[in-house]
């Protein structure tokens, strides 16, 4: 015997997230280069693929956003970002990027 309410409700969020053009969520990738001991030499980037190809980056707490998807000349900390697609309120991410320093060998 089949329940109808649950076959209308697949129905309905397969109409509401698709069939009005709502986008599934992305995914977000970061990489980092290293930076030299006491200098601002590293590098955070950002690779998003999926979703509605339109996002806003908040970049360490930051209320301003931005499509900036490269961060150059930082010291080695840890650095947080937030990721929205601004077409489906729904997917919103958050995540750390942490810049090392680069190992000086001892001689």
């Amino acid at each position: 015997m089949c329940d109808y309410r649950i076959v209308l409700t697949f129905i309905f969020l397969l109409y509401h997230c698709f069939a009005i053009g709502q986008s599934p969520c992305f995914t977000v990738t970061s990489s980092t280069t290293p930076s030299c001991p006491g200098e601002k030499t590293g590098r955070i980037s950002l690779t998003i693929s999926g979703g509605s190809g339109s996002f806003l980056i908040y970049f360490n707490g930051s209320t301003s956003a931005t499509t900036q998807t490269v961060y150059a000349n930082y010291p080695a900390g840890i650095y947080s970002f937030r990721v929205s697609d601004t077409k489906n309120a729904n997917c919103d991410k958050s995540f750390i990027a942490t810049i090392t320093n680069y190992s000086v060998p001892r001689v």
